[in-house]
């Protein structure tokens, strides 16, 4: 894919990022406790996963435009975990409900920030070997879906 550079203004392809972050744990039991569920655990590398999603993010579009959803019980660990993102980019979630209402949720938060940038929405605890890979390909999905106002999809 080739990354078109030349829209970069906050109106343009500069996109942001909603990391999906509010699982409970229950899945992953008995390394994962709802207290320190699966996203907050180091499993891939040294770093929790959060960690790496957020590192994987941050060098494409800023701590500034990535925001996390989580619970309200995870709010304050995922601070922890993620020091240099703005304290107001963590978003708790009332209740939690799954995929669906935390995607709503993000979106909403993202559109109040900067209304007509792209937005990716992605999980907190997925493996992405190739950082590099995965941000140009990201980069060429924010600025089609700028070009175009559609929905892109990257997937597996």
């Amino acid at each position: 894919m080739t990354v078109d550079s030349t829209i970069t203004s906050d109106s343009g392809s500069r996109g942001i990022c909603v990391i999906m972050a509010g699982g409970r744990g229950t899945r992953f039991w008995p390394l994962s406790r709802t207290s320190r569920p699966k996203q907050l655990q180091a499993l891939s590398s040294g770093v929790s996963l959060l960690r790496d999603t957020y590192n994987r993010l941050e060098p494409l579009v800023g701590a500034d435009r990535i925001l996390v959803v989580t619970s309200g019980v995870l709010a304050e660990p995922t601070r922890a975990d993620l020091p240099e993102l703005p304290a107001e980019n963590v978003i708790c979630e009332p209740v939690g409900r799954n995929t669906a209402p935390c995607a709503v949720l993000g979106l909403g938060a993202a559109r109040r920030i900067y209304p007509l940038a792209p937005v990716a929405l992605l999980p907190a605890d997925h493996f992405i070997p190739d950082a590099d890979l995965f941000r140009g390909q990201l980069q060429a999905a924010f600025n089609l879906a700028a070009a175009k106002q559609t929905v892109i999809t990257i997937g597996v």
